[in-house]
């Protein structure tokens, strides 16, 4: 499967919380990427970049997660938290 930021049209129903975990040979990499003239506000794009350079991995939690970007997409969490308590 290829990794894409946030797409239009999603290919499965998977999602990539940020919680990435680099090696310290792939940090200075980041300055490449930036260098390159990439954008830096959008570090989700980074990690594809990155597959030209290192392996990268991936692990596959477990349970729901939730998109909190916005003030409704925060409420929505609450309420399905309160209605599905214990499975979250």
């Amino acid at each position: 499967m290829v990794f894409e930021e946030k797409p239009l049209y999603p290919k499965s129903n998977l999602v990539a919380p940020p919680f990435y975990i680099y090696k310290r040979g792939a940090l200075p990499l980041i300055r490449k990427y930036l260098d390159e003239g990439n954008n830096p506000d959008a570090l989700g794009n980074f990690i594809p970049w990155l597959i030209t350079y290192k392996d990268v991995y991936a692990y596959q939690f477990e349970g729901r997660r939730y998109d909190i970007g916005t003030l409704e997409s925060y409420q929505q969490a609450c309420r399905a938290s309160s209605n599905d308590e214990g499975n979250l």
